[in-house]
């Protein structure tokens, strides 16, 4: 039996932060990617925000950009958060897998 397809997780949970459906439109995972990069932007030039408790966004990139692989939006903001995000504390992980029952 085929499992389902496991959501593309974005956003803090550890924040009560909800997760976007799997089904969100790319316009909706850009918001929270620019999000992240108005962050980064922050910490960089304001070394007392770069002191905050890191900043992590759940993400599954892999699926992401399958999913939208001509989306050269998305592709940019992960790729800007992946290169500027780590300097600052700022950064993407993968969700942990859950299991279906």
């Amino acid at each position: 039996m085929d499992q389902p397809t496991p959501p593309t997780i974005l956003g803090r949970p550890s924040f009560g932060k909800q997760a976007l459906p799997h089904d969100a439109p790319a316009f909706a995972f850009a918001h929270q990617l620019g999000r992240a990069l108005a962050q980064i932007q922050q910490r960089e030039t304001n070394p007392q925000a770069a002191a905050r408790e890191r900043f992590v966004l759940f993400i599954d990139q892999d699926q992401l950009l399958a999913r939208f692989p001509r989306d050269h939006e998305l592709r940019g903001l992960l790729e800007a958060v992946r290169l500027r995000g780590e300097a600052v504390d700022v950064v993407l992980n993968s969700p942990t897998p859950t299991r279906h029952a």
